[in-house]
């Protein structure tokens, strides 16, 4: 078999062959040196420890990873993405996302606590937990909290 040629690796069209970004390797490292990489989900972990390794083994194609993971190469792709835009964010010092799922650092007994007894508002409580508002609305409600009226008060 030949050399592959300058522009397929930088497209990574190769089926099977690793091409890595630059600025990915670069973010990576850095991720590594903060300690980012320790906070983001053990799914997206395994992807990045695996696809970008820092101990000098070569890196290994969405497909071997997928193999291994018993995971599609386009699920693992989008693993590598949400790492990437969660190691984004972690670096911006926001708080990583969670595709839409439930988010763990929300605790519902801590918002419905202070919905309920301190009487604080949506808004207040998104603000004291680094959230939407639509968030700690989605979680109250789920909860089964009675909710107050929004809004400007009525005229009498």
């Amino acid at each position: 078999m030949g050399r592959i040629s300058e522009p397929m690796q930088k497209r990574g069209y190769m089926k099977g062959v690793a091409v890595l970004k630059s600025p990915n390797v670069e973010l990576v490292r850095e991720a590594e040196e903060k300690g980012f990489i320790q906070k983001l989900p053990i799914e997206q972990q395994e992807v990045i420890k695996k696809r970008y390794p820092t101990d000098g083994t070569p890196p290994l194609s969405l497909s071997v990873i997928g193999d291994d993971l018993s995971l599609t190469r386009e699920r693992v792709r989008q693993r590598e993405a949400q790492a990437f835009k969660n190691i984004k964010r972690l670096k911006e010092g926001k708080p990583q996302t969670d595709m839409g799922r439930p988010r763990r650092d929300i605790d519902v007994s801590e918002a419905t606590r202070l919905y309920t007894i301190e009487g604080k508002t949506e808004e207040e409580i998104a603000t004291i937990m680094g959230c939407s508002e639509a968030t700690i609305s989605r979680r109250l409600r789920a909860a089964g909290v009675p909710t107050r009226p929004r809004g400007r008060p009525r005229k009498k």
